[in-house]
């Protein structure tokens, strides 16, 4: 993690928005800001109250010709960005993990009952589905816990600035 600070120069803003499969709307402000000739990105469910003239902080990886902020506190007003967390995703999809897990293991027992010498060794090909399922969600857990310990991480720095 790395500190950006400085005089705010220029800055754009936009919407990222996603409708869900139950037609819920999620959106997210996305703010391009020029820092001190650094090209910043900040992207938080509030809009970020930064104008040009402000001094600010930012935390997060400098990335090719830009700078992916995690944690922003704007300097002149004493304002700083809420940790993002994911809610109540992370239980939701460990009790998907509990459920999903006997679930597809009595599914591959079914399987294999039904494999004999006899029979087309296709259905045992079927035993993959319940691993890479199980592979799949175990990645996606993992990915949002690491995004969940990033931006803690870059708040408690953004904390400890003084």
């Amino acid at each position: 993690m790395k500190i950006c600070r400085g005089e705010v120069a220029s800055i754009e803003r936009s919407n990222d928005v996603v409708t869900t499969g139950d037609g819920s709307v999620r959106g997210r402000h996305v703010s391009l800001i020029q820092v001190d000739g650094a090209r910043v990105i900040f992207k938080s469910r509030e809009m970020a109250p930064i104008s040009v003239g402000y001094y600010v902080s930012f935390v997060g990886e400098p990335q090719t010709g830009q700078f992916l902020a995690h944690a922003c506190r704007n300097d002149s007003t004493g304002w700083s960005s809420k940790r993002q967390g994911a809610g109540c995703l992370l239980t939701i999809m460990v009790l998907q993990v509990i459920i999903a897990v006997p679930v597809l293991l009595m599914f591959a027992m079914i399987l294999l009952s039904l494999v004999t010498p006899e029979t087309d060794y296709g259905l045992a090909m079927l035993m993959a589905f319940p691993f890479g399922f199980g592979c799949i969600l175990l990645y996606i857990m993992v990915r949002v816990a690491m995004g969940m310990k990033l931006d803690k991480k870059a708040h408690q720095i953004l904390a400890d600035l003084s």
